[in-house]
């Protein structure tokens, strides 16, 4: 029914198509220990970094891509979340909101606010500043080339329609309507920006 969750399992939606087979790493003798964690790296994601519905890869644990890879060979090479509940602006006060939608400014709209969306992600070891949005994408695309297209081909075929049926999913408890039209139109302007890559 439109407008309620249902509750299911990951086996379930692993069953379905809708996740991928959960890929876990070695918890043997060649696991990270605390001296292998530095500073900026590849985040190593355990289960405390899963923070209210999110990965959290800030305060996270970081191993060298070197490590990554010994690990298992396609740990470094998974793909980043390029839109979660950050990039989706859920921080975002209501009324900034309505005045990128609707505001007067015209350089204070949902397209500049998406241009300035940053990743939690680095392109080298000890980077000054992590990866924009878009760069984030080119090193995943760089390294994983039959893989971005993949996702740009499928991303290519959502409509608006489509992605709005997914919005709307969401309860208008957990939703309001000003928020569910800039979130619409935050994910169509991120995409035509990754579209156009």
């Amino acid at each position: 029914m439109a407008g309620e969750w249902e509750e299911t399992t990951v086996g379930e939606l692993i069953k379905r198509g809708v996740l991928e087979r959960p890929l876990d790493g070695n918890h043997g003798s060649i696991h990270p220990k605390g001296a292998d964690f530095v500073p900026s790296g590849v985040p190593f994601i355990m289960a405390s970094d899963l923070v209210g519905g999110g990965i959290d890869t800030v305060s996270c644990s970081f191993i060298t891509r070197e490590q990554a890879t010994s690990l298992r060979s396609d740990v470094s090479m998974l793909a980043p979340s390029f839109d979660h509940g950050a990039a989706l602006a859920r921080n975002e006060p209501e009324t900034k909101r309505e005045r990128r939608l609707h505001g007067p400014d015209l350089k204070y709209n949902i397209e500049n606010f998406a241009k300035k969306a940053s990743s939690s992600l680095y392109g080298v070891e000890n980077a000054s500043r992590p990866l924009d949005t878009l760069e984030a994408f080119r090193h995943f695309s760089a390294s994983c080339p039959a893989s971005a297209q993949a996702w740009l081909r499928r991303l290519s075929s959502l409509t608006r329609d489509e992605i709005a049926s997914i919005v709307d999913c969401i309860p208008a408890s957990r939703m309001s309507t000003l928020t569910r039209e800039f979130t619409i139109k935050l994910l169509m302007v991120n995409q035509g920006r990754l579209l156009a890559v």
